[in-house]
Formats: structure tokens, C-alpha cells, sequence
């Protein structure tokens, strides 16, 4: 389903789009690791403590700021944390991390959220989750890792984490690297710098976490619209395409998600635009369903917002993924661009309510014959429904995900 509002009031928008929620402020000071102070020490507002330090380039991605947790030795441990983020008490918070790993490194790697009292210092409580997949993802660069907890009584601080121990060995060249740590009062919004905005605070774009393919690129300030950032697709030669897009935004099986997004297109755009939510299984690779659909653009009316809805494949999903593309630009003329802003993708509603991985069909909350009878048409068929680990391949593993699921019942 695809809605356009041409509601007069949203010609020429340039604010969040309607019926979008606008996310949670970034309450970590300092995410990107940057030097803010410029006193040329990098990580200020960040604690360290172990085999670990901020640096300016040790291991990354031509990150101007990250810190590295240095697993070479196998009696290191070590971490790095921020304090004195203020909290209340019932409140859930929520973390991302963007995390990379060296190609030998044999550590164990931690990341979450702890909650202490006013003093800083009483840990009142914690939710920490170890990185099972780090080996099969050493050397790929960076991933994104997110977690929530609620503030227990008494709470005043929140203190985002990440810690490593366990090293299996010693070694050249066997560092983790951590960059981007955003922390937000908890909301529906999934994916990251909606506004392509610059909230890791090193005042360079491309916009945070966004990526683009094609005649696309992400600005600060391309189009007119005093907007502090966008991206924008060109359509100002015969036959070009492209996009944009972010991975890494986690999802719920069964779950419903909009993508609601502003657009703008100067008066001689005359590409063909669609917007769309892909579903992602396991590494975010394998897809595993697309909700798309073409928009009817308004050249030269200023911003208009529009909003596609999906519901992730039962089973199989474990990403979303926001797309924007256009093809098939057909004359070539100057100035025939589109922008893209305030791109929001919100977990909407609880469409299936199945009870676990094995409730594949109604009546939801009951495993029954009906059950059984979708994953066999799934699994002989293909289809993303049976590929209950999201890896993309039908084999014993989901047959045996679907028997133990179906066999524990529901709740």
C-alpha cells in the first residue's frame, strides 16, 4: 500500500513528515569519538579502562575518532563506557553500536546498558549481551548492534558498554574497534539519522549511516531547502538510475513497518520513483521479501510525503531495510533532481501475533495441523515463510528450528 498526502499544508514542507514520529534525542555526548575539545586527544567524554584506548586511525573506516579493544594478548580484557548520562527511573532506553572486528580475533565481545544511582557509581542494574556472530563477521568492517533495557528504581545515569576477555590467543593485529554509540529514551523509530543529519558530530557528509547506489548522492546542501542535509537522486541524463538506503535496522518476524519519507522534484524531473521496505534474513543479505511501490511525483511543488507499509516475513526476517530509487530518466536537461528527507521507518503494529517461530498460520497464539501444513508448503516451495534462521537456505536446520518451536508451544 502506497499513501500520498497532497494536503495543501504539506506543499513546500521542509519539517518532519506527517504522521512520522521524529526520534528520541542522542543523549550520548560525543558519539563518534571525536576531538571536541580540540586539545588533539581524541574521545572526549569517553572512559576507558584495560586493553583499550581512543585513537585517531588505529583500525577503521577513515573514522576521524573510534575506540579499540586490543584482544592480542590473552590475558587482556578491557572496555570503554561513557558516564553521566542522565536517566529516570522506568524509563527504557535504548543503545546502538556500530562494532568491527579484526580477522583473528578469538575474544569474547560484550556490548548494553547499565543504570546506576546518583552517585555514579552504585550499579543498580545492567542488560549486557555477548556477540555470538564476531567470528563470522571479523574483516567485513562495520555492523550495527542495538539493545534497550528499562531504568530500574532509583536510577539517575545511564552508561553504555562495550568490554571484551576470554582471549584465546596471543597475536599481531587482533583489535575491535567501536564507533557511533547512540543512546535514546527508547521509541518506535528504527532506523538511524532520519533527517540525514549529522549526529555523530564530525560535521562531514555523506549523512551517518546512510548509504547510495547510482546518480545519488547524500548533501549538505545540493537542493535549496535550508534543510542541513539530504540526499539527492539526479535524474539530468538519458537513462540514469540509483538510490539510497540504509542496512543494519533490526526486525521482528510478523511485525508491521511504515516508511513514511519527504520528497521533492524540481519542475523537469521525469524519472520513475519508488519507495519501498526490503526484508533482510540472517547478515542482513539474504533477501527475504520487498514491500515497494512507485510514487506519482509532483515536479515543482516543493516537499510531499508519502508512505509505504510491510510486514516482515514470519521466520525468516531479522532486517528492514528504507529504499528510495529511480530509473528510466528520459531527457537530459540540467537541474532535474529530486531530494529525500525526514525518511522514518516506525515499527506500526503486531500484525500476526504468532507465539513463536512455528506459528506460521491462523488461528495465531495455536499451534496446530494448519501450522504444520504452511511450513511444508513453504519449505518444498522456498519460500521465506520455512526459512526460520533467515540464512537464505532451506535445509535441516529450519526443520528442525520449526519441530522445536512447535514442540515447546505457546506461552
Amino acid at each position: 500500500m502506497t499513501r500520498i498526502i497532497t494536503a495543501a499544508a504539506l506543499i513546500g514542507l521542509s519539517g518532519l513528515a506527517m504522521g512520522a514520529a521524529a526520534p528520541s534525542p542522542v543523549l550520548t555526548v560525543n558519539p563518534g569519538f571525536l576531538d571536541v575539545d580540540t586539545d588533539g586527544a581524541f574521545g572526549d567524554g569517553w572512559g576507558v579502562f584495560g586493553a583499550a584506548a581512543v585513537d585517531f586511525q588505529f583500525f577503521g573506516d577513515n573514522n576521524p575518532g573510534h575506540a579499540t579493544l586490543f584482544g592480542d594478548n590473552t590475558d587482556n580484557t578491557g572496555g570503554v563506557f561513557q558516564a553521566g548520562i542522565p536517566a529516570s527511573e522506568g524509563v527504557m532506553y535504548e543503545a546502538t553500536f556500530r562494532i568491527q572486528w579484526e580477522t583473528n580475533w578469538d575474544a569474547r565481545t560484550r556490548y548494553g546498558l547499565e543504570f546506576y544511582a546518583s552517585d555514579d557509581a552504585t550499579k543498580l542494574g545492567e542488560e549486557v549481551v555477548e556477540i555470538t556472530e564476531d567470528s563470522s563477521f571479523a574483516g567485513t568492517g562495520y555492523r550495527r548492534y542495538d539493545i534497550a533495557a528499562m531504568a530500574p528504581a532509583g536510577t539517575a545515569f545511564v552508561r553504555p558498554i562495550v568490554l571484551f576477555d576470554e582471549v584465546l590467543s596471543s597475536g599481531s593485529s587482533r583489535a575491535c574497534t567501536v564507533d557511533n554509540v547512540l543512546v535514546r529514551e527508547a521509541d518506535d523509530v528504527v532506523n538511524l539519522n532520519p533527517s540525514f543529519g549529522d549526529p555523530i558530530g564530525n560535521g562531514l557528509f555523506p549523512a551517518d549511516f546512510w548509504g547510495t547506489f547510482g546518480a545519488a548522492a547524500i548533501d549538505f546542501e545540493f537542493f535549496p531547502n535550508g534543510n542541513p542535509g539530504h540526499a539527492t537522486i539526479f535524474a539530468d541524463n538519458p537513462g540514469n538510475s540509483g538510490g539510497l538506503f540504509q542496512l543494519g535496522c533490526p526486525a521482528i518476524p510478523g511485525e508491521s513497518y511504515t516508511f513514511t519519507v519527504d520528497l521533492s522534484f524540481e519542475a523537469n524531473y521525469d524519472a520513475q520513483t519508488f519507495i519501498g521496505l526490503e526484508f533482510y534474513g540472517d547478515a542482513d543479505f539474504f533477501l527475504v521479501g520487498v514491500s515497494e511501490e512507485e510514487i506519482t511525483e509532483i515536479p515543482g511543488a516543493g516537499y510531499v510525503t508519502y508512505q509505504v507499509e510491510g510486514v516482515a516475513p514470519l521466520g525468516a526476517a531479522r532486517f528492514v531495510r528504507p529504499i528510495v530509487r529511480f530509473e528510466g530518466s528520459v531527457g537530459a536537461a540540467d537541474q532535474a533532481a529530486g531530494t529525500i528527507d525526514n525518511a522514518v521507518v516506525q515499527l506500526t503494529s503486531t500484525v500476526s501475533n504468532s507465539c513463536n517461530d512455528a506459528d506460521l498460520a491462523e488461528p495465531f497464539g495455536v499451534l496446530d495441523l494448519a501450522d504444520i501444513n504452511a511450513f511444508v508448503a513453504g519449505f518444498t516451495g522456498q519460500d521465506p515463510v520455512a526459512d526460520l534462521d533467515g540464512n537464505g537456505i532451506f535445509d535441516l536446520a529450519d526443520i528442525n528450528a520449526f519441530v522445536t518451536a512447535f514442540l515447546s508451544g505457546c506461552p
